[in-house]
C-alpha cells in the first residue's frame, strides 16, 4: 500500500488540548508545564476552531516572564497571540494532501475537523514519525 495515501485519521492525535480565545497566557503557561506536548494548542469557541498557539508564539508573547506566575505578561489573552485563519482537513485527506499544505503553508500542525468539528490534529512531527516507520 502507498503509505502517502493512508488517511490523516489513522495518524491523529485524538483530543487535543484546546482553549478559548478568553483564556490567559498564565492559563497556557500551566498547560505546557503539565502536559505531555510541547507544540500547538487549539483556540475553541462552541466547539470550532478560530485559531492555533504555538509554543513558539507563546514564547515570543512572554519575553523575559519566566516562571513566575505573577509577572505582567501572562495577562494577556490568547486571543492577542493565536494565530488566525487556521487550516483544517478532515480526517479522510491522505497523507500525500497533508504534507503538500505542511510545506506550501509552512506551518507544523493541522486541526483534523468533522463536519466543522475538531476531532484531532496532525502535527508534522506525527507525518515523520509515520513515514520513518518501517512498512510491512
Amino acid at each position: 500500500m502507498d503509505r502517502f495515501k493512508t488517511p490523516l485519521k489513522e495518524i491523529m492525535t485524538h483530543l487535543p488540548v484546546t482553549v478559548s480565545a478568553g483564556n490567559s497566557l498564565l492559563e497556557l503557561k500551566h498547560i505546557y508545564e503539565r502536559q505531555k506536548f510541547h507544540h500547538h494548542i487549539l483556540v475553541k469557541e462552541d466547539n470550532k476552531i478560530t485559531g492555533i498557539v504555538s509554543l513558539v508564539d507563546f514564547m515570543h508573547a512572554i519575553g523575559s516572564a519566566g516562571l513566575n506566575d505573577d509577572d505582567p505578561h501572562y495577562k494577556k489573552k490568547v486571543k492577542d497571540i493565536m494565530s488566525t485563519p487556521v487550516t483544517m482537513l478532515d480526517g479522510n485527506t491522505e497523507i500525500r494532501q497533508a504534507l503538500t499544505i505542511f510545506l506550501r503553508n509552512e506551518i507544523h500542525a493541522i486541526p483534523i475537523t468533522e463536519n466543522g468539528i475538531v476531532n484531532g490534529i496532525v502535527t508534522s512531527t506525527d507525518l515523520l514519525r509515520f513515514l520513518s516507520e518501517k512498512s510491512d
